[in-house]
Formats: structure tokens, C-alpha cells, sequence
């Protein structure tokens, strides 16, 4: 929330065409300065920087698994578990065997397709036979459609359980299958315990590809109008992902809008909180300046103070962000204009004193 606090709504005004016409003032008198007073009071010169871009610092957000991205690894029977190969962070290959069940319907099973097979093969010899029968006339063609039709469906309910089977592949003890992981990838969570019954269908693991992350990123509810599927996300590290979509309504605790953003970085894991910063498109005549540089008096109004041969004239500029140590103003300025860097405090108070 500290991040929040820093960030005020001002910089939805400075970023949205301005709507009140502000009333004309009287021109700021030059605030006469030599070399050696310059010396003095420690005032250093510089060119302000110009950016094509803002960042909203330090925003709360959460890393998730990439959207289809992840896979749930289900138990097909219901069971216990007596063999676990993998833990949550792992790295895993394709069809690698992740935990072992025993499983009363897997004992079942393997009966059922052994019993299968066997009626399968029984029922095709006699559609055979019946075939070379009917063609030497000795029975009726009903009897070989009969037959025929015994031995498809039996071939259809061995597919049927040879493709449970593969749901579910036998391991090396009878009665036991065993869970793969459906692709390459990292455990990212794991709810099969050792010696914990397991229900059907209730999920083991889940896996998730390496390389994509998601963010759900938490930003004021006052800077909604910036926001919107496309700008940049940058991670402390610098790596940068862009934002993918804008919650529509605000969550009731922290009054803030939720966004998800998708970035390359497989060093994050599902579940941790981090601080990211938003990066938003900056208007013309937008300029990058030390604290140090903007003079600021009770009313809110910034000011900073460009250099001139006598001295300095103050130029009134508006605050529309900052970070920890710098602040984004919009003013009157140019790319070659020199400006202090600091000191406008003091610069501040002399003016004043005029």
C-alpha cells in the first residue's frame, strides 16, 4: 500500500487531455544569481531527461501459472498412495511417473481386459468361421451378421478398457497404476500424500509449462481511465511482459483494480507476491528530474528553475509521478534547456524573498 500512497491521482490529470482553463498569471521574475553565489550554495546544472514513458512503481502483484499454460494430474481410481517421485518445484520430463496408487477398480481392471481380450479374440475366430461358411452357402447370412456384430462389439469394449488402461498405466506391482506428467515441465503443486487414500478423479499434481508467468497486479482505482490491455509490466530485474487484460470491477478490500499481465520468467513461482512496476505511455513535453530539482510550496504548486546568464527563471511545472528519487514533470521546457538539479529549495526561498 506505501507504493499506492506515493502514486497520487494527479497523475490521471497530467496524463488526460486538461479541461479547466487556468487564469493567467503574471510572469515569474528572474532570480539573479552569479558564479560564485552558484558556487556557494551548491547548485548543479544539468539537462533535464526527456521520457516516452512513466512507471508506476512498487505495485502489489501475485505470479500465477500462465493461463493454459498448466495441467491438473488426476487420480482415474480411487486409491491409496504408496509411491510418490516428485515434489512441488520439481523439474519433469514427459511421462514421467510422478506417484504410484493401488486401487481396487486397477485390479478390476486388468481382469476385466484380460477377460476382454480373450472374448474379443473367441468372438472374431467365429465371425471368421461364419464368414467362409455363409460363402460356401452352408449357413444363412444372418448368422454371419450375427457374428460379425458379437465381434465388433467385443473389439469396442476392449478399446474401451484398453483406453482406461492408458488413463490409468499399470505399474509394476498388481493393483497399483501410476500418474505421468502430461509434458515437460515444473511441479507446481501437490496434493497426493504417502499413505493417503486418494478420491477418483481428485487431483494429484498440477504442472506447469517452463517459461511464462502470469501477475495479477493490484493498481488504484483512480487511474482506471490509463489503463488498458497492452502496456508494459517490468519486473525488478528489468525483464519487462505486457498486460493482457483489465479487471472490470474493484476488489472490495484494497479498493484497487486488478490486472493480468503475462511476462517470460520461469525463475518465478506460482504463488509468490512481488512488486512490479507499470509502466504508462507519457504525454509530450514529459521530463524525468531529481527531487532535489522541483521546489514545491503550500498550496502544491511545483516550480523548477532554469538557468539564464544572470541566473535562474522559475518555470512552473506539474507533478504527474515519482519514484524514489526522481519525479516526472510536464512543463515548459526543452530538450536543451538547463535547469538545476538541485538546490530549488533554496532557489525557492530567494525568489521569495524578491
Amino acid at each position: 500500500m506505501s507504493a499506492m500512497v506515493r502514486i497520487t491521482l494527479v497523475l490521471l490529470a497530467g496524463l488526460l487531455p486538461a479541461l479547466v482553463v487556468m487564469p493567467l498569471q503574471a510572469a515569474p521574475a528572474e532570480i539573479v544569481v552569479d558564479a560564485a553565489q552558484r558556487q556557494a550554495l551548491g547548485i548543479r546544472i544539468g539537462v533535464p531527461a526527456a521520457v516516452q514513458e512513466i512507471p508506476l512503481p512498487q505495485l502489489p502483484a501475485q505470479v500465477l501459472p500462465a493461463a493454459g499454460q498448466a495441467e491438473a494430474v488426476t487420480a482415474p481410481y480411487a486409491g491409496v498412495v504408496t509411491w510418490i517421485g516428485a515434489y512441488e518445484g520439481d523439474q519433469v520430463r514427459a511421462g514421467q511417473v510422478l506417484a504410484r496408487v493401488r486401487s481396487r477398480e486397477s485390479m478390476m481392471l486388468d481382469a476385466d481386459l484380460r477377460a476382454a481380450a480373450s472374448a474379443a479374440a473367441a468372438a472374431g475366430a467365429q465371425a471368421r468361421r461364419d464368414q467362409a461358411l455363409l460363402h460356401e452357402g452352408i449357413i444363412a447370412a444372418a448368422r454371419a451378421e450375427a457374428s460379425a456384430a458379437v465381434a465388433s462389439a467385443a473389439q469396442a469394449r476392449m478399446a474401451e478398457l484398453r483406453a482406461a488402461r492408458a488413463q490409468a498405466p499399470a505399474a509394476r506391482q498388481a493393483g497399483e497404476y501410476e500418474l505421468r506428467a502430461p509434458f515437460a515441465g515444473r511441479v507446481l503443486m501437490r496434493e497426493a500424500e504417502l499413505g493417503a487414500a486418494m478420491p477418483a478423479l481428485g487431483t494429484a499434481f498440477s504442472v506447469g509449462r517452463e517459461g511464462a508467468r502470469d501477475l495479477e497486479i493490484q493498481v488504484p482505482a483512480g487511474l482506471r481511465a490509463l489503463l488498458h490491455p497492452g502496456l508494459a509490466v517490468q519486473l525488478p530485474d528489468g525483464t519487462r511482459g505486457k498486460v493482457l487484460a483489465v479487471g472490470a470491477a474493484l476488489d472490495a478490500d484494497s479498493q484497487s483494480v486488478k490486472l493480468r499481465a503475462r511476462v517470460q520468467a520461469a525463475h518465478l513461482l506460482p504463488g509468490q507476491r512481488i512488486a512490479v512496476d507499470l509502466v504508462l505511455p507519457a504525454a509530450q513535453a514529459t521530463w524525468k528530474v531529481p527531487a532535489a530539482a522541483v521546489a514545491r510550496d503550500g498550496r502544491g504548486a511545483a516550480t523548477v528553475y532554469r538557468s539564464t546568464a544572470r541566473g535562474f527563471m522559475p518555470v512552473p511545472v506539474q507533478v504527474i509521478g515519482q519514484t524514489e528519487n526522481d519525479l516526472y514533470v510536464q512543463g515548459a521546457l526543452r530538450g536543451n534547456s538547463r535547469i538545476a538539479l538541485g538546490g530549488a529549495l533554496l532557489l525557492s526561498t530567494l525568489e521569495g524573498s524578491k
